[in-house]
């Protein structure tokens, strides 16, 4: 019974962080769709989200690379194998630039030979392919985060960033002069994964990471 509630523990005290990690990430992607769906336009709001659900086919590429790579990763940190994780690191940079590029080319393709050529439609979903590929790229430093059982710093980076871009958000919702931004939620979302992917780099810098 007393393995029972000390593994229950261990769970929630890993599980509480990824799941707050989580709301984050829902209040910057969807939560922007909520938030800002009277101040922004339907052509924007929807094409926004339809842009993001197809370049999301990126983000299946790296959550299932995640899956996996923690257990090496779990057993490189374990024996301390520097030089092995400065190996992984660049062999994941190397492949994702990769399959971020063919997969961002076959979503552009797809949408142009299917809907026709639309140079603001596809500009919106470049970018979203960009925020996939960039986010994914550089989410190698939260899977070392991850590994070395640093989950609320990776809370704590997309907490940190969540309420930094939530501000340009109320801006906009309090203020007429960016309703008609056109790019205005592509722009939130991807700013929101440079800021996490920034914030995880300095993070794991601190603790003598990569």
């Amino acid at each position: 019974m007393a393995n029972i509630k000390r593994k229950t523990y261990e769970y929630w005290d890993i599980g509480k962080w990824s799941a707050a990690s989580m709301i984050c990430f829902w209040s910057i992607t969807q939560g922007s769709f909520i938030f800002l769906e009277k101040c922004i336009s339907d052509e924007q709001l929807v094409f926004s989200r339809l842009a993001l659900s197809l370049s999301g086919i990126i983000a299946i590429y790296y959550t299932s690379i995640e899956n996996k790579m923690m257990p090496e990763l779990r057993g490189l940190i374990l024996e301390s194998r520097t030089d092995a994780l400065q190996t992984a690191k660049k062999k994941y940079y190397k492949n994702g630039v990769i399959v971020s590029i063919l997969f961002s080319i076959s979503t552009l393709t797809f949408y142009s030979q299917i809907f026709g050529i639309n140079y603001h439609h596809l500009s919106i979903l470049f970018l979203m392919c960009f925020y996939q590929s960039i986010t994914g790229i550089f989410r190698f430093d939260a899977y070392v985060l991850k590994a070395m059982k640093f989950h609320k710093v990776i809370f704590f980076s997309n907490f940190i960033s969540a309420g930094i871009v939530y501000i340009p958000i109320f801006y906009t919702i309090t203020s007429s002069q960016l309703t008609n931004t056109e790019y205005l939620l592509p722009i939130i979302i991807l700013l929101n994964g440079l800021l996490c992917s920034l914030l995880y780099r300095l993070f794991l810098t601190s603790r003598k990471g990569l």
